[in-house]
């Protein structure tokens, strides 16, 4: 098997080959809390089986296939970059608690005890931030309708 384009996406969990993943998914997995990080970087930067990163990591073989078939989906959603392409209508605390809903996966109650607010607070937020991403996604749409006509 050959290497694939450059903007290709070679999908998660196939079989070990030599890849070229985008620099966007890299930089994106910058994001990721510390555990995840660096197994989705070993991952990305060195495409070595999950055999190999489990040894590494010193873990199970299919816990790592999960966590990081789980990140990288994450990663390729692309709400939470919409947040930070938007930071500037979020407060502080709003794009943390984004942070840990779409990075971090965590529920709102374990989001409302870490970030000492109550569940109503972390709803309202993760309202507010919805809100955002959808403008986000019409701009976006709307500038591809734009550019398809030109």
């Amino acid at each position: 098997m050959g290497t694939l384009e450059k903007n290709q996406d070679p999908g998660v969990g196939q079989p070990h080959r030599t890849r070229q993943w985008p620099e966007w998914m890299i930089r994106r997995a910058q994001t990721l809390p510390d555990p995840d990080r660096a197994l989705v970087l070993l991952y990305l930067e060195r495409g070595g089986p999950y055999r190999q990163i489990a040894a590494a990591a010193g873990l199970n073989e299919a816990t790592v296939a999960r966590r990081i078939k789980r990140c990288m989906q994450r990663l390729s959603n692309g709400s939470y970059v919409a947040c930070l392409r938007n930071r500037h209508r979020l407060t502080r605390t709003q794009l943390g608690i984004a942070r840990d809903y779409y990075l971090e996966s965590m529920s709102v109650a374990r989001i409302a005890v870490k970030r000492g607010v109550t569940t109503y607070r972390v709803r309202q937020a993760l309202e507010r931030v919805t809100e955002v991403i959808q403008k986000e996604v019409r701009r976006q749409k709307k500038g591809q309708a734009l550019s398809c006509r030109a």
